[in-house]
């Protein structure tokens, strides 16, 4: 396959930094982000072919900003980073408290919680994202439930 990732990166750049941007809540971050996702396409494009190339960025960002999140120890930073306007603020500090659960849940469930509370995905269109079918979906949403009440009981 061929792919110039410079036409990539003009066409797609700017969704790979708004779902960057979308997860981590940073922009400096989101920027680094679209570094590597199109740093890794220029490196491994010809190994690209399962799923499309919008479906591979929006993965491999996804990916990314879930690695970023795991590896960041400075929460204050990310609080910091969500001052906005009072209608927008109530969702920001939702966002930092799902950003904190997120670094302690397995992969699949920080996914499907992203996919689900950040994105707003059907489960249809989360089964999708995952691989999986929607009755996985639901069993997947159940299991998060229980460790947000989890979460919630243990902050009371």
């Amino acid at each position: 396959m061929s792919l110039d990732v410079a036409d990539l990166y003009r066409k797609h750049g700017g969704m790979v930094f708004r779902r960057a941007r979308s997860i981590l809540g940073d922009d400096e971050r989101a920027r680094d982000v679209v570094q590597e996702v199109f740093f890794t396409l220029h490196r491994d494009r010809d190994r690209m072919v399962n799923g499309g190339l919008v479906s591979w960025l929006y993965t491999t960002t996804t990916h990314r900003c879930f690695n970023e999140l795991r590896n960041t120890s400075n929460r204050s930073r990310l609080l910091d980073a969500e001052r906005r306007t009072s209608s927008q603020r109530d969702r920001s500090e939702a966002l930092v408290h799902l950003r904190g659960i997120l670094r302690d849940l397995d992969e699949q469930l920080a996914y499907l919680a992203i996919y689900r509370f950040v994105d707003e995905m059907t489960h249809a269109e989360i089964a999708v994202q995952l691989g999986c079918s929607r009755r996985h979906v639901g069993d997947l949403l159940v299991r998060l439930e229980e460790k947000l009440a989890a979460v919630r009981a243990v902050a009371s």
